[in-house]
């Protein structure tokens, strides 16, 4: 073994090391986007093994089935641009629970400008999700409220007695 594949080797192992140190989903893909490492924390979320992760069909077995799709278009449309991206979608947890995840693309470039790896990083975001939902609820059935009530408020008196009165008295 050559001195710098050996070097190749440990760098790629103190990379993952590094990867799985950190308390974060991430996957590195190839260029075109295909998985070719997913870090512990992904695996203990999924429930899946590496091998299961680095299949083709992993995206569906992980991604909310609404979302698949929407997915697979905007993620292909970010890696062909180049830059980084992100993108808003449910996954699929161990024990089935779905959950949203902030999910951040950023490619790695040779020393030519070529992407030579993509890393995707996933944050929970489930919480603020739900927040904004029911935000969004309240503020329409507030809204609804406000509606119903302005409807049922009776016109001001513009004629006939009560009305003659009413202007009289002010």
């Amino acid at each position: 073994m050559s001195t710098l594949t050996a070097t190749a080797s440990l760098s790629e192992q103190e990379a993952r090391g590094i990867v799985d140190a950190i308390p974060q989903t991430i996957v590195v893909l190839s260029p075109d986007g295909a998985a070719l490492y997913a870090n512990r924390s992904v695996l203990a979320y999924t429930g899946l093994t590496i091998d299961e992760m680095m299949a083709a069909d992993f995206r569906t077995r992980v991604f909310h089935p609404e979302d698949v799709a929407r997915l697979l278009d905007q993620r292909r449309d970010g890696l062909a641009r180049g830059v980084p991206f992100e993108l808003e979608q449910r996954a699929r947890r161990h024990d089935g629970q779905y959950r949203w995840f902030l999910v951040q693309y950023n490619p790695v470039r040779d020393e030519h400008g070529r992407t030579v790896r993509w890393y995707a990083t996933g944050t929970d975001i489930d919480d603020r999700k739900r927040t904004e939902e029911r935000t969004r609820n309240e503020n329409l059935a507030l809204r609804e409220d406000i509606d119903r009530a302005s409807m049922s408020v009776p016109a001001p008196f513009t004629s006939g007695p009560d009305a003659r009165a009413a202007r009289s008295s002010g």
